[in-house]
């Protein structure tokens, strides 16, 4: 753009651009190149609502992780051996991440969990757990799969997986978003199914 603007004037002051000496001609291309490229990474920022600026960053609990059309929040995770009608097989216990999510947009949000979200627990990966999910959600509204209304906050969206009852990290990336958020599994302090012991510590 810029290269163009210098080009015209000096066409406009009857300076031919084989007037231009080499080392000037050469700098105007690169000053024309870089003002493109910053152009063109505003427009990519404005079309994907300043998703662009989501940087590599591992997060914790209480850190916000900003997506553009949403904020996600981890606000405490729960362990739990279940009850009689959802229980983990034997020697696992379940896992709830409960997230407070800020719709930034003018249309509900819909989140498919088992894609948005690649879970690791001691360097496995995790599959997305059914039975953790139903036992976690049995209200209304507490899935993170859950709509999230438009320009609201949801508080309580749950994202559920199954690991072995040693498991002491869990590793949650976002599969369309360079971001990685690391929590300490908290152990379950007696097997009274019920949901136990919150952690509140970030990493």
């Amino acid at each position: 753009m810029l290269y163009l603007f210098f080009c015209c004037a000096y066409s406009v002051h009857g300076h031919g651009m084989d007037n231009i000496s080499k080392p000037l001609k050469t700098g105007l291309i690169a000053v024309g190149i870089f003002a493109g490229t910053v152009l063109a990474l505003l427009i990519m920022a404005i079309f994907n609502n300043g998703e662009l600026d989501v940087t590599p960053k591992t997060y914790g609990i209480n850190e916000t992780i900003n997506l553009g059309r949403m904020f996600l929040t981890v606000t405490n995770i729960e362990t739990s051996d279940g009850d009689m009608f959802y229980c983990p097989e034997e020697g696992n216990k379940f896992v709830a991440v409960n997230f407070a999510v800020q719709n930034n947009t003018d249309n509900d949000i819909f989140i498919d969990a088992p894609r948005f979200f690649i879970s690791f627990a001691e360097g496995k990966e995790l599959e997305w757990a059914a039975k953790a999910n139903a036992f976690y959600t049995q209200e209304p509204g507490d899935s993170i799969e859950d709509p999230i209304p438009a320009n609201k906050m949801k508080l309580r969206a749950f994202y559920c997986v199954e690991v072995p009852n040693d498991t002491k990290t869990l590793l949650i990336e976002l599969a369309e978003y360079p971001v990685t958020i690391k929590l300490t599994i908290p152990n379950i302090v007696s097997l009274d199914n019920t949901k136990q012991d919150t952690n509140t510590n970030a990493q």
